[in-house]
């Protein structure tokens, strides 16, 4: 892996108005070694009531499915510009941008190999393949161009001198995963900012709307030997709100609360594997300065995660209709504790107790046939030595 990046950034003031901008490129480059796969689809059929299911291994020269990327390598360059400025003495801001992305991606592909030592062929006897972004090698995107544009702006304001409303438009993009094609996005979001307590705790509040192309996602019928084609493409879109609170409350109490109220979708109106609809966590930390306990914090925190799909479905049936999720994972939550003492500026002790309560319940979903439990209880003890 190699990557330069170099930026310009200046501050100019120019009869009141602030001035910041920021130009700069960048270029990285990856090569990826040879990674060869050999799986047979051909398994004879099983039955459940005789028992263990223990075929036996087929021959390697007998594997019907063979796929070696050798190697793959691509670069990736930018430019780009952005600028802030500041308006009514900086009670207006506003942040404009863009860039350009260029890439270079060669997937190669070999369909056969004779295996060493073995005096036997695997495989078809087909010429190797390169997939670039000029040949995909997808039928729905045979050809796409080798640069992408994106943008930004964004305008804040400030109504008091304690509250700022705030919106932003933004797009990125990127090379998908597993075949050369581009990946973009695009947000609108919206929201307000407030500090209270001589600033010491900021409050913001927000909405926000996502939509992103061709996100990949594991194709089941090509695990199966019914489908030749390994991975799936499909644009998903989210929307929600959220809300953060960070600062402290007293001189000695600090808070941050977070919450999160999302619709995260396929076109089929689908949720994914292991996302959220909402989640919120909350952390109070409170920290000794006079007495016997000078020096001493004490947290607690809790967090919270709604229902989540158990896996992420992309097929129809035969009739056209959209399959939907085998399974849900329940909501859960969970709390955290500890202290920490700093008896100099040299040493340092903390103490972390993860589910306190010994809380037991399954966590997140790999597939239908794999589910993980949360961890336990846990207890962590540190001591920290700064030299310096």
């Amino acid at each position: 892996q190699i990557q330069v990046q170099n930026d310009y950034a200046g501050k100019f003031e120019v009869d009141g108005v602030s001035l910041s901008p920021v130009v700069g490129v960048a270029y990285q480059y990856g090569d990826t070694p040879t990674n060869i796969y050999l799986q047979d689809h051909s398994l004879p059929p099983a039955n459940l009531a005789a028992g263990v299911y223990n075929p036996p291994v087929p021959s390697l020269g007998n594997f019907t499915t063979f796929i070696s990327d050798t190697p793959s390598s691509g670069w990736l360059g930018q430019a780009y510009a952005y600028l802030t400025a500041g308006f009514l003495n900086n009670r207006l801001y506003v942040d404009v941008g863009g860039e350009r992305t260029w890439a270079n991606v060669n997937d190669y592909t070999d369909h056969g190999m004779e295996l060493p030592g073995l005096d036997e062929f695997v495989g078809t006897h087909a010429p190797q393949t390169d997939a670039t972004l000029a040949h995909t090698g997808s039928v729905l995107l045979p050809s796409v161009p080798d640069s992408r544009d994106a943008y930004m702006l964004g305008v804040l304001g400030k109504i008091l001198p304690n509250l700022s409303a705030y919106g932003t438009v933004s797009t990125n993009a990127s090379v998908a995963s597993g075949t050369p094609i581009w990946q973009e996005g695009k947000e609108y979001e919206f929201g307000l900012k407030s500090q209270f307590l001589d600033n010491r705790l900021t409050i913001t509040a927000d909405h926000f709307q996502i939509s992103e192309s061709n996100v990949s996602s594991t194709n089941p019928l090509y695990n199966t030997g019914q489908s030749l084609v390994p991975l799936l493409y499909q644009d998903l879109n989210n929307h929600g709100e959220e809300i953060n609170i960070d600062g402290g409350l007293t001189s000695n109490l600090s808070v941050i609360i977070s919450g999160t109220l999302m619709h995260l979708r396929d076109p089929e109106g689908r949720r994914q594997r292991n996302i959220p609809d909402n989640m919120a966590a909350a952390l109070l930390n409170y920290r000794f300065t006079t007495g016997v306990l000078n020096r001493v914090n004490v947290f607690a925190g809790v967090v919270h995660q709604g229902n989540v799909a158990g896996e992420t479905v992309t097929g129809y049936t035969k009739l056209g209709v959209p399959e939907l999720p085998g399974f849900y994972v329940p909501a859960f939550t969970v709390l955290n504790v500890g202290a920490g003492y700093r008896p100099s500026r040299k040493y340092e002790f903390n103490l972390n107790i993860d589910n306190a309560l010994n809380e037991k319940f399954w966590w997140q979903a790999s597939s239908r046939t794999s589910l993980a439990p949360y961890p336990g209880l846990n207890v962590r003890f540190t001591i920290t030595v700064h030299p310096f």
